[in-house]
């Protein structure tokens, strides 16, 4: 018994090791429910763990999502086939337009039809959120791909993505969940513009998309965007 166990472990292991689709899934079924998990903990308006919710995102993250992002990564790396700096700004570049807008789309849609919600249910729901949560998107998914396709290898793209995009599912979670449309997303974004926010943690949270703007106008920038390219230039 203890022998077979032992093969399916070490079979487990290097499936992970070798196969960049299950490598992510395995990612993603950690951190989306842990995301929906974290979130639900600290909303203080919220009393107790919806556990049937969480069980959603463990489902959604590695069976939907997962898959999705390995033929993004795929796609992008036929299209821009070299490591050059014009290259990667080509990938970040069709993300923003393409992928991204489709991944919001899919995970407001997606969840609330898993939620029991009908078709005009989830059609609502991504005209009133998609397209506020894309522009915070754009504060801080560019910077951190940039890093992902100049240092990151192809295997571990995925499980990058997952990892710091933890934080980022705890706010599409809250953003599903918590807040009912986009006037309540304006709002937030304008209590943050004028340093309005209390002391509501996901509030906090959405300050990060600012902290990443001040700090590409500080006068280090030209200095970062100067190092990233050398990088790629000795990579390639």
């Amino acid at each position: 018994m203890k022998s077979f166990l032992g093969n399916v472990f070490n079979k487990f292991i290097y499936t992970i090791k070798t196969k960049p689709l299950q490598r992510g899934m395995a990612m993603y079924s950690i951190t989306y429910p842990s995301a929906c998990f974290i979130q639900q903990y600290l909303n203080s308006e919220q009393e107790h763990i919806d556990y049937k919710r969480v069980a959603k995102f463990a489902l959604f993250g590695p069976l939907v999502i997962a898959p999705g992002v390995r033929l993004w990564y795929k796609f992008v790396d036929k299209m821009f086939t070299s490591h050059s700096f014009h290259h990667i700004l080509g990938k970040l570049a069709l993300e923003q337009v393409i992928y991204a807008p489709i991944f919001y789309t899919v995970f407001y849609s997606g969840l609330t039809l898993m939620d029991g919600g009908s078709l005009s249910d989830a059609t609502e729901e991504v005209k009133s959120k998609a397209f506020n949560t894309y522009c915070v998107g754009l504060t801080v998914w560019p910077f951190l791909q940039l890093f992902n396709y100049s240092h990151v290898s192809d295997k571990n793209r995925m499980p990058f993505m997952a990892f710091f995009g933890l934080m980022w599912t705890v706010y599409l979670s809250y953003t599903k969940y918590v807040l009912k449309g986009s006037s309540e997303i304006k709002a937030l974004e304008t209590k943050m513009s004028q340093k309005k926010v209390s002391k509501e943690p996901f509030e906090r949270i959405t300050l990060i998309p600012i902290m990443f703007m001040r700090l590409l106008k500080m006068r280090r920038r030209r200095l970062f965007w100067k190092i990233i390219e050398q990088n790629i230039k000795k990579k390639s």
